[in-house]
């Protein structure tokens, strides 16, 4: 009788902690998209969006819109502003990477999206004007 009820208390165990390691899903990694944007002057705006790629266990990852749930910051806030719902505005003339951050499993993970805010051309309107370098 005792050897019944501890084989059943054992078979419970075992299947709990097997459905405990397969019922939180983590974060893997974070694409930002777009990935690459160019603003003709200042004052250019769009908004990005964060994809998070997740997993669970042995399951199979998949896919999420995680723009709402990730922190997103510039490395150059006089070339570009984010707020925090991913909306970008260039600010000024440059590059800046726009980073998009959450938490994982092992820690921080992260995806990046690079802006150039490029001075417009005086003689085609809607473009970068380009620079020679003598």
């Amino acid at each position: 009788m005792f050897a019944r009820r501890c084989a059943s208390g054992l078979s419970i165990f075992f299947v709990a902690t097997a459905l405990v390691g397969c019922s939180t899903p983590y974060v893997s990694s974070i694409q930002v998209t777009p990935a690459a944007i160019t603003f003709v002057g200042p004052g250019g705006t769009a908004q990005m969006k964060a994809i998070g790629t997740f997993q669970q266990g042995e399951h199979t990852p998949w896919l999420e819109d995680i723009t709402s749930q990730v922190t997103w910051t510039t490395n150059a806030s006089g070339v570009v502003s984010v707020t925090k719902t991913g909306a970008v505005t260039g600010t000024g003339l440059g590059e800046a990477q726009i980073t998009a951050t959450m938490e994982g499993y092992k820690g921080i993970v992260f995806g990046i999206a690079t802006i150039t805010v490029c001075q417009p051309s005086p003689t085609l309107p809607g473009q970068c004007q380009i620079s020679v370098n003598q």
